[in-house]
């Protein structure tokens, strides 16, 4: 029953100083559809863009807002970077017991380290970042990475709880044919709560 239409989208950017693109990851909120972006630029890493449209308009392109360090804009070229260390796909989703969303990724986009950053909403402001999760399979093997992490909130069973995802693979091709536990989902529990001392995030 569904229909399948692709739409390029036309605020993306890809150039040898600087890409820009959408869709890490994707929102539905407040009557909008966040869409969530990266800028990468040489030798710095990822940033977190963001841009919205009315949720039932999302295909017309002159409907899509950007995120800019005072508020909303039609000009894609005035968009904020948000937060830092950020992976080309990852997930925002709103998280009960904190009353806050939370975003995950994979610190850098290839690294053992699963990483949260929380605000009050979609667009921030975003915490610094808390090392929810270390994942093993990197340890002792310069050949494997981890990467792609991210939550799938419709899986949780708690309103304190993400089931986060996340991949294992190898630089050494031969190695993922050989190694029966690579190139699989991994999946992982994460109850978050906030230190009672202070707002920073902290796992359970």
């Amino acid at each position: 029953q569904w229909h399948i239409a692709q739409k390029k989208i036309p605020f993306a950017q890809f150039g040898t100083g600087e890409d820009r693109s959408f869709g890490s990851a994707a929102l539905t909120a407040d009557g909008f559809t966040y869409i969530y972006g990266t800028r990468g630029r040489k030798g710095a890493g990822k940033t977190m863009i963001l841009a919205r449209a009315p949720e039932a308009d999302l295909e017309n392109f002159a409907s899509w807002q950007f995120r800019a360090a005072d508020g909303w804009t039609t000009n894609a070229g005035d968009m904020a970077d948000l937060c830092g260390g950020m992976a080309s796909e990852y997930s925002v989703s709103w998280l009960p017991a904190l009353r806050q969303y939370v975003l995950i990724c994979t610190e850098n986009g290839l690294s053992k380290k699963i990483i949260a950053r929380t605000a009050p909403e979609p667009w921030g402001p975003w915490s610094a970042a808390t090392v929810v999760y270390q994942c093993p399979e990197a340890d002792g093997d310069r050949k494997i990475f981890c990467y792609a992490a991210k939550a799938h909130p419709m899986l949780a069973t708690k309103p304190d709880q993400l089931i986060v995802t996340y991949a294992a693979n190898s630089f050494e091709f031969a190695q993922v044919f050989e190694d029966a536990r690579l190139y699989w989902p991994r999946f992982v529990r994460v109850s978050l709560a906030e230190s009672p001392a202070s707002p920073q995030l902290q796992p359970k």
